[in-house]
């Protein structure tokens, strides 16, 4: 107690030469720290036995060198809410307990870091109770304050029988880079797959041997691509060109060391994977559009191709709608396929004013007779993690506080949990992620549960209609084009029979157009869709009717047609011809044909009214899907007639014999009178 007393006096002595030494100038706290600190590690909890290990970088930001330096710790009386915790974070919002100088050597010359270690016993706090005490350590030179750094300390004394259940859920994304014709365009892929890169550090700290029961949602597009990568891919420049990258490579190797341990990830019991629909498309827009009939194609698809590129098996139960895109019809959708659970962002329900935190981290939503329920990750531990960022580690020790801090309000009352959520795209600092997963691993009053057991855990409120939100949606310009190329995939389809893998991919190719990525980036979408439309009609033009002329030397005859096939697969068409009534086709002017080979001839019964010459129009059609074809190949005929009609014949002829008797005449010896 002696000790605690000393400790506080000499606190009130440093206080007190601090304001001494420093001039009563208002403007002075409005003015630039000299030096600017940064906390390198400190110690994941603290208690009786176990002492406060701290360091930190200092860089002296000012024009002048620091001299006579020194570090004093100061630890102030608990946060007993979270708002008072957050106070904490940036002023001093309670009373000092203890204050202990650290005298240091040397100076720290303009634009030098060097890194200063803390080490301090806890026995004097004399805490009878689990706390979180707000720390702060203070740069000092020659007595003056130069640089400040407040972090959160969490002090137990027994080890915790209630902990608080932790859901975290972490979201490996990136937007759609591939193009259709297999290179990857501008984005951010290489960036975050390279040791260092936002989807580096996630996978790293979710490779940490000693985490479970964690929920990884994995979008089949970053699977896709890393894949095409790992084999080796070429990528846009920012001067339009293509630059190749060899597997075993660069990007290559990266990709190929992420699918490694997204497998060995994949492959813990208490991992809970989740697969998002091919091409990550926003079914809310998919659905306004009139595209929702391919939203379980897409489901399927997206699982298959997640599940075959990492082993796993992606949950049944579980989804996560890309960027929290959830309304009426989407939950009716899911909740019919089985999804009882989703995961949702922070912001998806907007609390009563005043209120930022939510009463419970899962609500029971309901639209017309469905109901699933939804993960809501804290705003509180979200908002704390988003306003740290520019110091990683002390990012990730705030947002433990903030967690501490939920469980500190109740800390024995069991059904008390909390979720976090690392959603698509930058939000935190690759450095965040590491950090905080070894903090969390390392809390004994967090208990990690997946997300399907969340409910059972806290209890579900009452049920609520899920919210309103509008969100965006595909330009309809964009939505016609695109139905357009689906209304001509189904007719090539018809007629390439087969070439089944070739349909497949341009099927693939459309389905991948209705990603979320081209919501705001209708001009990359439009690749897919042309090189779809694109590669039916380099199709189309491999079929060509040979046959241009026939002469036909009787009033009966064959009509021979020659298509040539250069498309190396069977096709089947419908071969159409538009006559006038001069010539006649005997079964008809409508034929189903199947092209099997390089060239096929074809012969007709046709019957001709007349002499002479008249054109045939030639068309090679799809087979009819409905009342609607596409025109595969056209060409119009040349028909020549040279038959008679036979009355005409015979009038002729006797026309022509009687003027022969006639002239005849002539020649025939008369007799004279």
């Amino acid at each position: 107690m002696g000790r605690l007393f000393a400790r506080g006096a000499l606190a009130l002595s440093l206080t007190f030469a601090i304001f001494a030494a420093t001039p009563a100038s208002p403007a002075l706290s409005q003015t630039a720290p000299e030096a600017t600190l940064r906390l390198v590690s400190e110690s994941t909890w603290t208690g009786t036995g176990r002492p406060l290990v701290l360091s930190f970088t200092a860089t002296n930001t000012s024009s002048v060198p620091l001299g006579m330096l020194s570090v004093v710790l100061s630890i102030w009386t608990p946060a007993r809410s979270r708002s008072l915790y957050e106070l904490t974070l940036k002023g001093d919002a309670t009373a000092v307990l203890l204050s202990q100088p650290f005298p240091q050597s040397g100076s720290l010359l303009p634009g030098e870091t060097r890194t200063f270690r803390l080490r301090e016993e806890l026995d004097a706090l004399g805490a009878r109770d689990n706390a979180l005490f707000p720390v702060k350590v203070q740069l000092l030179s020659a007595d003056a304050p130069v640089g400040t750094l407040r972090t959160p300390m969490l002090f137990l004394i027994e080890r915790p029988r209630v902990p608080l259940s932790l859901t975290w859920s972490w979201v490996l994304s990136d937007p759609l880079q591939l193009g259709p014709d297999g290179a990857f365009g501008p984005g951010p892929i290489e960036q975050d797959i390279a040791p260092g890169g936002r989807l580096d550090a996630m996978v790293g700290a979710l490779a940490n041997p000693r985490m479970s029961s964690v929920d990884v949602v994995v979008s089949s597009v970053l699977v896709e691509e890393l894949q095409r990568m790992a084999a080796g891919y070429r990528i846009e420049q920012a001067d339009g060109s293509l630059r190749p990258v060899e597997a075993g490579t660069g990007g290559a190797a990266d990709a190929k060391r992420m699918l490694g341990v997204l497998t060995r990830i994949v492959a813990r019991p208490h991992t809970e994977l989740v697969a998002t629909p091919l091409g990550d498309p926003s079914e809310p827009a998919l659905i306004r559009a009139g595209l929702g009939p391919d939203i379980p194609t897409l489901t399927s698809e997206g699982s298959a191709e997640v599940a075959a590129a990492l082993g796993g098996t992606p949950a049944s139960d579980l989804a996560r709608p890309i960027f929290s895109a959830l309304n009426g019809p989407t939950l009716n959708r899911l909740t019919q396929d089985g999804i009882g659970t989703v995961l949702l962002d922070s912001n998806f329900v907007t609390p009563p004013p005043g209120v930022r935190e939510a009463a419970s981290p899962v609500a029971r939503f309901v639209s017309g007779s469905h109901e699933l329920d939804g993960v809501l990750p804290d705003p509180g531990v979200a908002a704390v993690a988003s306003e740290y960022q520019a110091d990683p580690v002390l990012d990730a020790h705030a947002s433990l506080g903030e967690l501490a801090a939920i469980w500190l309000e109740l800390p024995g009352t069991p059904g008390r949990g909390a979720a976090i959520l690392f959603p698509e795209g930058p939000s935190l600092p690759p450095a965040f992620f590491g950090g905080f997963a070894q903090l969390v691993v390392g809390s004994p009053w967090l208990a990690a549960v997946p997300a399907t057991d969340l409910a059972a855990v806290v209890g579900t409120p009452e049920p609520q209609p899920v919210p309103v939100r509008t969100g965006s949606v595909f330009p309809l310009d964009y939505v016609l084009r695109l139905k357009e190329a689906k209304s001509r995939l189904n007719h090539f389809a018809e007629a390439a029979v087969g070439a089944k893998p070739l349909v497949d991919r341009l099927h693939q190719r459309l389905l991948l157009a209705e990603s979320a990525t081209f919501i705001s980036s209708t001009a990359r979408g439009d690749r897919f869709v042309d090189s779809t439309l694109g590669a039916i009609r380099s199709t189309y033009s491999s079929i060509q009717i040979a046959t241009t002329q026939v002469t036909l030397t009787s009033r009966s005859g064959v009509l021979p047609i020659t298509i040539k096939n250069a498309t190396g697969y069977s096709v089947q068409v419908v071969l159409r011809f538009v006559s006038d009534r001069r010539l006649q086709f005997e079964s008809g002017e409508t034929y189903r044909v199947l092209l099997t080979g390089p060239s096929k001839t074809l012969t007709f019964r046709v019957r001709a009214e007349t002499t002479g010459r008249f054109p045939i129009k030639v068309d090679v059609e799809t087979p009819a899907i409905g009342t609607a074809t596409d025109t595969i190949a056209q060409t119009v005929m040349i028909v020549r007639s040279t038959a008679y009609n036979k009355v005409a014949l015979f009038v002729t002829i006797g026309a022509a014999l009687f003027l022969a008797a006639w002239w005849g005449r002539r020649f025939l010896p008369r007799t004279k009178p």
